[in-house]
């Protein structure tokens, strides 16, 4: 199963349990734990990829940063809201976890987003656009300005 796979199902799973648990009234208490616990088995799926493959994707790393961040307002969460009388983390949490989960968003679409400009940056090859014509260098693949005379902006490569 590919990470992205399992973090829809993971997350499948965490919005269909949201439901249920407001609808009881232990739920309230048990509410942060069952999110810590989804969470990790996020952590536990990218350490078990490690353990098998040897190597761990960007986007693993960034994806588990993030959760480990979320992981830590949870706990914050459930230990001010249970054992103390302050509310310190409520406000912060209500900003913190969607930025992380846009963060996580952003993570898991710039490789996409990434081909689909050099993509477009083949079709250009070559089109005038304000008097600067764009090209993509076959040497790189790297999109490269130049002015109208066809002269690259772009420092020329030294051989080795």
């Amino acid at each position: 199963m590919s990470f992205c796979a399992f973090l829809v199902v993971v997350q499948f799973l965490n919005w269909n349990l949201s439901p249920w648990l407001m609808e009881h009234g232990e739920g309230k208490y048990i509410w942060y734990i069952t999110w810590m616990i989804t969470d990790i088995l996020i952590l536990l799926y990218v350490a078990f990829q490690a353990v098998v493959t040897n190597k761990i994707t960007k986007e693993e790393m960034a994806v588990s940063i993030f959760t480990t961040i979320a992981i830590a307002f949870y706990i914050g969460r459930f230990v001010e809201r249970h054992f103390t009388e302050f509310s310190l983390i409520k406000g912060l949490q209500a900003y913190a976890l969607p930025a992380v989960n846009i963060c996580i968003i952003i993570v898991l679409t710039a490789p996409v987003i990434k081909q689909l400009v050099l993509l477009a940056g083949k079709h250009l090859n070559g089109i005038t656009i304000f008097g600067l014509r764009f090209s993509v260098s076959s040497v790189r693949s790297s999109v490269v300005l130049a002015d109208s005379k066809g002269l690259s902006k772009q420092k020329r490569r030294i051989p080795r």
